[in-house]
């Protein structure tokens, strides 16, 4: 018997409801940090993309993001590349957005295909294909769990 409860808290665990577990967020658009494009207004989200820093952050930090390698450089290309790529369902890669401005307002920073970090941006109405977004969330699964 001891064993159904387990089992019955197990499955109840896995289905809670991730809605529940997922964070309201305030979300910082800071200026892209090698040209200074304007990154907009802070917002309040439950979903979102990743910034720059944020690729950075959580893919792993070769300090290329501090220290450019030089002026004329518009990517970050470094050990962290392969962490970075996105795949599709077939298993081939593809580029994806990142909230932060590229090098002018009207761009937005991307990770390439290659997991490189483009600093400088597409033209945001750039019909470049095929590309997406990784959403990202906030959450907080004790609370969504500890409703067992």
């Amino acid at each position: 018997m001891a064993g159904v409860n387990l089992l019955s808290a197990a499955i109840l665990t896995a289905n809670c409801m991730v809605k529940d577990a997922i964070c309201q967020t305030i979300v910082q658009n800071d200026n892209n940090p090698w040209y200074g494009s304007a990154g907009g207004m802070e917002t309040t989200d439950n979903v979102f993309l990743l910034s720059i820093a944020e690729a950075v952050r959580f893919f792993g930090d070769s300090g290329q993001l501090a220290n450019r390698p030089t002026s004329v450089t518009s990517w970050i290309n470094d050990e962290y590349n392969d962490r970075r790529i996105a795949r599709q369902d077939n298993g081939e890669p593809f580029w994806w957005w990142l909230r932060s401005s590229g090098d002018m307002a009207h761009r937005a920073a991307f990770v390439n295909s290659m997991g490189y970090i483009c600093v400088d941006g597409y033209d945001t109405d750039s019909m470049r294909a095929p590309g997406g977004v990784r959403p990202a969330v906030w959450a907080m699964w004790m609370r969504c769990c500890s409703k067992i």
